[in-house]
């Protein structure tokens, strides 16, 4: 059973008198005890007269105290110098479920305030501020965000686990790397458990064929980021996966999502030492037959843009990498798979590892663009993951010196409280919940 402060309820008891002896008119006393987490309404004890060999039913009013945790009540039956005692719990929860929210912006002047407008429970809050002289610090909440996210399909375990992977170097984030490889291990089993025999992996069980889905892709990505920062992947899961996508990418798409998803397995063998021209070339036949206007500007022009400069044919690759614009998008293809958040995470990752000058160059006010919805909470766990990706790529390229950085709590009354302070390039902690 469970309920939340504020409720009222009423619990049932019945009696049965046993006592040899007692009589037709047996006088049975019954009182009930509460723990903090309740309180009983009008009368915690009655008196009921209950013939022996027979049983009666009575009910108690309870009250939920603005307390949560595991709440008991103890009914206690006595006649006769005799006692019985049966006790029972209820969980007392908040009345809405365990939610993460991250609240975040930018600011050029010397400071910015930020409400606080929740009102928070204390027993599970974790409440945590952070300030960076780059976007990187936004990448804790997605982590918060992403470690406490309660569901576990392939796509969800993976994002969780790539954004770890991510900021296991940062030493500002404070992860451990023994953390950090016990849940990246982890994932490699479950996901070795969800790969069939041709290497494509399902979200819950194994796939069935070779289709041109996503999650192949997505998990070939996680692993390759995890083996070139020494995380390294079961050697057979990893091969069988190579396999799969090479199977992939000679297939003919039937839309442009199937085609970005090529492109995008595409980029990935390319990085791994595959020579992928002939996939390039029959894609781009199928695209600028098919999807003429529409393919460059798109994250599909952007993997193959990668896959191209990999391959050292510069000028296809620096021309198809110009035509994507930030924050652009055919509202009609948005999914779960494809959302601007992570479509423009994706571009900026493949400028970082392909066209770094290139991302010197982007103007703060496009790279704003790309973290809007990270502010608005317009994000999944996948693009949560791609946002961490292109945050650490973004801070890899341009890093600069680091400015002295504050962060102040004020109470309800004004008074500031220094909390952290020092010349860091991120700073973090925690505050009160005053």
């Amino acid at each position: 059973m469970l309920a939340a402060p504020g409720d009222d309820f009423e619990v049932g008891v019945t009696v049965a008198n046993n006592v040899e002896g007692s009589g037709e008119n047996a006088e049975v006393q019954i009182r009930t005890e509460a723990s903090e987490h309740l309180q009983i309404v009008k009368t915690s004890s009655q008196t009921m007269r209950i013939a022996e060999g027979r049983e009666q039913t009575t009910t108690f009013s309870v009250k939920v105290n603005d307390k949560l945790g595991s709440g008991t009540l103890t009914f206690i039956a006595s006649n006769g110098g005799k006692e019985m005692r049966l006790r029972s719990t209820i969980s007392v929860r908040p009345p809405t479920t365990f939610m993460t929210q991250v609240r975040s912006s930018s600011f050029t002047k010397n400071s910015v305030d930020v409400p606080v407008t929740r009102d928070m429970y204390p027993e599970f809050r974790k409440l945590s501020a952070a300030v960076s002289a780059l976007p990187l610090g936004l990448a804790h909440g997605l982590d918060a965000y992403l470690k406490d996210f309660p569901h576990g399909c392939s796509e969800q375990i993976t994002s969780a686990a790539f954004c770890r992977l991510v900021l296991a170097n940062e030493a500002d984030f404070g992860l451990s790397k023994a953390e950090v490889t016990a849940q990246l291990e982890n994932v490699f089993a479950v996901l070795r458990r969800r790969q069939n025999d041709q290497g494509a992996f399902g979200y819950w069980a194994p796939e069935k064929g070779q289709e041109i889905s996503f999650m192949s892709p997505y998990a070939m990505h996680f692993l390759i980021e995890a083996k070139a920062a020494g995380f390294a992947p079961p050697p057979e899961m990893f091969a069988s996966g190579l396999r799969n996508l090479q199977g992939m990418v000679a297939k003919e798409p039937s839309d442009l999502d199937d085609a970005c998803r090529i492109a995008y397995a595409i980029y990935l063998l390319t990085r791994e030492g595959v020579v992928t021209t002939n996939y390039i070339i029959n894609l781009r036949e199928y695209l600028d037959k098919n999807h003429a206007k529409e393919w460059k500007p798109d994250l599909t022009g952007v993997y193959l843009a990668g896959a191209l400069h990999i391959l050292k044919k510069d000028d296809e690759a620096t021309k198809l990498v110009g035509a994507y614009r930030i924050g652009q998008f055919d509202k009609k293809r948005i999914n779960d798979f494809y959302q601007p958040l992570g479509a423009d995470s994706q571009y900026v990752a493949v400028l970082a590892r392909e066209f770094p000058d290139r991302l010197k160059k982007l103007p703060a006010t496009e790279f704003e663009k790309v973290l809007k919805p990270i502010g608005d909470g317009t994000f999944n766990t996948l693009s949560a993951a791609y946002a961490v990706l292109a945050l650490k790529s973004y801070a890899r390229v341009v890093a600069q010196h680091p400015p002295e950085l504050s962060i102040v709590e004020l109470d309800k009354a004004k008074k500031e409280k220094a909390l952290v302070t020092g010349a860091k390039l991120l700073q973090r902690t925690n505050f009160s919940g005053d």
